[in-house]
C-alpha cells in the first residue's frame, strides 16, 4: 500500500474541491513524504468508502459527510471525546484508501 505522487496529488485536489468547492490552490496543501512527518501524512488503509460511512457514526462528532467522485470528506470531525477536531478526507485508490486529516 505506498501511494505514488500522482495519488497524493488527487487527494489534495480532492481534499481542496471538498473544503472549498473548488481545486483552484490544491498545490499549497503540498502531500509530500519528503516534506512531511509521519503524523502529517495520510494513512494507507484497506478500510473501504462504507466502512468510513459506518465509523462516522461512532464517532464522537462528525459534519454531515460530503460525497465526492473518488472519495468521502468531512469538514469537520472529533473521533473520541478529548481529540482534536480535524477535517477528513478519504481518496478511494482501487486496493487501498488514503485517508488524510486537516
Amino acid at each position: 500500500m505506498n501511494a505514488t505522487q500522482e495519488q497524493y496529488d488527487a487527494l489534495a485536489k480532492l481534499h481542496q474541491r471538498a473544503m472549498t468547492g473548488s481545486e483552484d490552490g490544491w498545490e499549497d496543501l503540498a502531500i509530500d513524504p519528503d516534506y512531511m512527518s509521519d503524523d502529517e501524512m495520510p494513512v494507507a488503509t484497506r478500510e473501504t468508502l462504507d466502512d468510513f460511512r459506518a465509523a462516522s457514526h461512532e464517532w464522537n462528532e462528525a459534519s454531515r459527510p460530503i460525497e465526492l467522485t473518488a472519495g468521502i470528506a468531512w469538514e469537520r470531525v472529533q473521533v473520541g471525546r478529548g481529540d482534536r477536531h480535524t477535517s477528513l478526507t478519504v481518496l478511494d485508490c482501487g486496493d487501498f484508501r488514503l485517508a488524510y486529516r486537516a
